[in-house]
């Protein structure tokens, strides 16, 4: 299969429609991962590609909701009170395929790796292969879920259309950036030999805290 280029298979019109294209970029790095020397290079490459901003295959804006209430009436329609806005997960595949035939499994791996130091086992050096083949068992000590402000990141999420600006950039339609985010469902990556032009995306779930949108400059 061919191998592309995430940035050219961005910034080339014929591959997107009008609808637009996406960008997904991390903004700092969740604090587990701060201190570098703890972490594992292909990690560390995979979150230097997020933290420029990872061309997206498809990316979705959240979902707002104000959550409302309502007291009994008896003489007319009820009148419905604002208390809370929320927020829907959003998805994102991300391309990855590139001139580096190492691009795609770092990213696989960055994700899979931020997700097991959220919840997985604490002591790695013990569960580690192939000194131990065998795998942790859920009915011991040996899972452990991280502190909240540790594995949280901010993002932004950007939308370009089909055009280009006047000083050769893509046109950037619309942002939202997202506060405490991190991957809660990493999806199948799908591969065949039978449409050889079909870019191998990552499908990735994420949830936040809060979104807020902005319009480009």
């Amino acid at each position: 299969m061919p191998l592309f280029d995430p940035t050219e298979f961005f910034l080339n019109t014929a591959h997107f429609a009008s609808a637009g294209r996406g960008l997904f970029t991390l903004n700092r790095l969740p604090g587990m991962f701060q201190n570098s020397s703890t972490v594992p290079e292909p990690v560390s490459r995979a979150f230097v590609t997020l933290m420029r901003g990872h061309a997206a295959r498809t990316a979705s804006l959240p979902a707002r909701q104000l959550s409302t209430w309502g007291p009994a009436s008896f003489n007319g329609p009820t009148r419905k009170h604002a208390y809370m806005q929320t927020f829907a997960d959003i998805d994102v595949e991300f391309l990855v395929m590139g001139r580096t035939a190492s691009h795609a499994r770092e990213l696989y791996y960055g994700l899979s790796y931020w997700q097991e130091a959220i919840a997985g086992p604490i002591d790695r050096a013990r569960f580690a292969r192939p000194a131990n083949p065998g795998v942790p068992r859920s009915d011991t000590d040996a899972f452990g879920a991280a502190y909240y402000d540790d594995y949280v990141s901010d993002a932004t999420v950007s939308i370009y259309g089909p055009s280009m600006r006047p000083d050769g950039d893509p046109l950037e339609i619309i942002r939202v950036d997202l506060f405490d985010v991190y991957p809660i469902s990493i999806g199948q990556v799908q591969t065949s030999w039978d449409n050889a032009d079909t870019p191998i995306a990552l499908p990735v779930t994420f949830t936040f805290f809060y979104a807020q949108t902005r319009l480009p400059a």
